[in-house]
């Protein structure tokens, strides 16, 4: 059960990370992304 949470929140890390760059619209923050 800890493991899926842990796999939900990094998720969840990784679609804001996504609304950040789209925001911004940072090349560099895009790369870093990948």
């Amino acid at each position: 059960v800890q493991r899926a949470l842990r796999q939900l929140e990094s998720d969840g890390l990784i679609a804001v990370e996504r609304q950040l760059i789209r925001i911004l619209d940072r090349p560099a923050l895009a790369a870093l992304a990948e």
